[in-house]
């Protein structure tokens, strides 16, 4: 089965990676290099998730109510609603950031609008043998959308 566009050979060639498992192979190829290194650093990404968590974690101890599952939320005795918002600010922001590593981005795609349903009447000239040339019938065509 031919592969590719319009023009011959033309698309990815059999054996050639993707763009997502060409990063996959890069990341495996990054970790293992760490480890054979010894070296625990982590990439930004890791980074600021773990900050994220960080902050989420200090925003629930200044938040005005604990939330426990199955329990009604009882009242924090050390809610500090400055500090609250300050830590959840944080979260936001590093959620903010890191959004773009986690999840594929979604846009929007424009649909071509229909044709206007106007008749369009076309006029042409027609010689067949040595005859003079005389003028068709018109005739009545929808375009096919």
């Amino acid at each position: 089965m031919p592969r590719g566009g319009y023009r011959p050979n033309a698309g990815r060639k059999p054996g050639v990676k993707n763009k997502s498992r060409r990063e996959r192979d890069l990341m495996v190829r990054y970790q293992a290099e760490r480890e054979v290194a010894g070296t625990e650093r982590k990439l930004a990404k890791d980074a600021l998730e773990d900050f994220m968590h960080y902050f989420i974690g200090v925003a629930k101890l200044y938040q005005p109510f604990h939330f426990a599952e199955g329990t009604e939320a009882e009242e924090n005795g050390a809610s500090d609603p400055v500090k609250f918002k300050e830590f959840s600010r944080a979260a936001i922001e590093c959620a903010i950031s890191l959004a773009p590593y986690q999840s594929p981005r979604l846009s929007a795609v424009a649909v071509a609008s229909a044709l206007p349903k106007d008749d369009i009447t076309y006029e042409f000239s027609l010689k067949i043998g040595n005859d003079e040339p005389r003028m068709a019938p018109a005739i009545e065509h929808e375009p096919s959308l």
